[in-house]
Parts: structure tokens; C-alpha cells; sequence
């Protein structure tokens, strides 16, 4: 049995999503290179947590 074909529009919210991240962490990154605090370092590790978490759901989906 095969897969049904997904359509560009069944990942619109979630690529949404992955584009704010990515916009997110490289706002992260920007702020922890002119400062380089805990807090900032932290804002940037979580940042790319959540990136990876979206990419890792995106992928998982598409072989579904």
C-alpha cells in the first residue's frame, strides 16, 4: 500500500512556523554575538531546540 500523496498546502502552518523560527534564531544568534550573557546564549540554545524540534516534525510527517 502506498502513501498519499501530501499536498504543498498540508505544510503551510508548519512551514510557517519552521520561517519564524529560523527568523527567530537568527535573532537569538545576532543579540548573543554583541552581548555573549548566559541569558542570551540560553535564548539562542532554545531557539535552535525549537528550529530542530519543527524541522525534525516536518520530516516525520512527510514520510508518513
Amino acid at each position: 500500500m502506498t502513501a498519499p500523496v501530501r499536498t504543498r498546502s498540508d505544510f503551510t502552518l508548519l512551514d510557517r512556523l519552521i520561517g519564524e523560527a529560523l527568523g527567530d534564531l537568527r535573532s537569538a544568534r545576532l543579540v548573543a554575538a554583541r552581548t555573549g550573557t548566559r541569558k542570551t546564549l540560553d535564548l539562542q540554545t532554545r531557539a535552535e531546540e525549537h528550529l530542530n524540534a519543527l524541522l525534525e516534525y516536518r520530516l516525520a510527517a512527510q514520510r508518513r
